[in-house]
């Protein structure tokens, strides 16, 4: 489904507009992210990418993606989560670094 921003970093999403897995019924929100930087950022530097899902506010389960090389076009890559309605963040991370912090209300 498309999403409607609320703001920069706020997404409200219909659960029913989610696919659906057809074998478990469970939906799935699927974020897509790019990640990249100027000329020379971390060129060929192995990185780790590490999602950290959370909902309502408790711990945040963790999924790492393993190791790439950072080009100055960009790399492409997409984090899954199987989702229910509420209030859910994704942060995106390196070991040292917050790249991206997103906010997701399931309607």
């Amino acid at each position: 489904g498309k999403f409607d921003p609320i703001q920069a970093d706020q997404y409200q999403i219909k659960l029913k507009d989610l696919e659906e897995d057809k074998e478990s019924g469970l939906r799935w929100l699927y974020c897509f992210v790019t990640i990249f930087g100027p000329d020379g950022y971390e060129l060929n530097k192995n990185v780790k990418l590490i999602y950290q899902w959370s909902y309502e506010g408790k711990q945040p389960i963790s999924f790492e993606q393993g190791d790439f090389k950072l080009k100055p076009y960009g790399w492409r890559s997409w984090a899954k989560k199987r989702v229910k309605k509420g209030k859910w963040m994704l942060v995106i991370r390196t070991k040292y670094r917050v790249l991206e912090k997103i906010h997701f209300t399931i309607i």
